[in-house]
């Protein structure tokens, strides 16, 4: 039962991270089928959401640290990434992406939790919203 718990976050964690690409390059398809894999393995759109903050939350530093001229390294450590594979891929994305895409992509995350929590919308429309909002075409 545990293996099968653990095994269940892990896809849960690559699941996010697809999903923040597939945000970031503004691929509908890709943010939808990510977001879809999430909920229908049991994770509730409120958890999707923080992690999804948390990470676009790193990337927005680790853009910062880069630009201060940080190394990868040095970048891990200040933000608490010690996994390769998710360090790897949040200077990636800081690299990738312009602040301003980042930017849009949190403000389309709060705006969400605000209208979940306000009971402006429901949870499943709510997320399905912001991925309609984020990747327009």
């Amino acid at each position: 039962e545990e293996s099968v718990r653990q095994v269940a976050s892990q896809v849960r964690e690559a699941n996010i991270y697809r999903l923040a690409e597939s945000l970031l390059q503004g691929r509908a398809a890709g943010a939808g089928r990510g977001l879809h894999q999430l909920l229908d393995s049991g994770a509730p759109p409120g958890w999707i959401l923080g992690r999804m903050a948390e990470e676009f939350r790193n990337v927005v530093l680790a853009q910062e640290m880069l630009q201060e001229g940080a190394k990868e390294g040095e970048v891990g450590q200040r933000l608490n990434i010690y996994h390769p594979y998710r360090l790897k891929q949040t200077v990636a994305q800081a690299k990738r992406y312009p602040f301003q895409r980042v930017r849009t992509v949190l403000a389309g995350l709060l705006e969400t939790d605000l209208a979940i929590k306000t009971g402006r919308w429901d949870e499943g429309l709510a997320v399905d919203f912001l991925i309609a909002s984020l990747c327009p075409g």
